[in-house]
């Protein structure tokens, strides 16, 4: 992939793939809602993308899983129980931080609805990532 796109835009490619989640927020939650109060106009749309983005780039992150960065093929190291746990504590720190920013961006109303949203996506993701590792990763051979 890196040889196709040429450096640069391999880098702008994995920066979208790890972007994914974070553009999903403000598309679930505009399409959520009808034209109200909690419907959020464009410009909320773009701010809030551009604050979760800035915000999880800059969040300390412990494992490639939360950085949303995959190995290139070992996925029996990138999922196993105690780095889906690890993924988890942090997603909720990261929105419990991250509240107060969304809190500039939104009305009271939206921020009620934000923060289920937000708690219903790492939700999915983690029976995402449990799936997967039902799936595709082998289980360890007993010793």
């Amino acid at each position: 992939m890196r040889q196709f796109l040429g450096e640069d835009n391999y880098v702008a490619f994995q920066q979208f793939e790890r972007t994914i989640p974070d553009r999903m927020m403000p598309n679930l939650f505009f399409k959520q809602f009808p034209p109200t109060a909690k419907a959020l106009n464009s410009r909320q749309q773009e701010q809030l993308l551009e604050a979760l983005t800035k915000a999880r780039i800059q969040y300390p992150w412990t494992t490639e899983l939360s950085r949303r960065n995959p190995p290139a093929g070992d996925y029996g190291s990138f999922f196993t129980g105690e780095i889906l746990a690890s993924f988890a504590r942090e997603e909720e720190q990261f929105a419990r931080q991250f509240l107060p920013q969304a809190q500039s961006l939104l009305n009271p109303e939206q921020l009620a609805q934000f923060e289920q949203l937000q708690a219903r996506q790492l939700q999915s993701q983690i029976s995402q990532f449990k799936t997967t590792m039902k799936r595709f990763v082998p289980p360890k051979a007993s010793e």
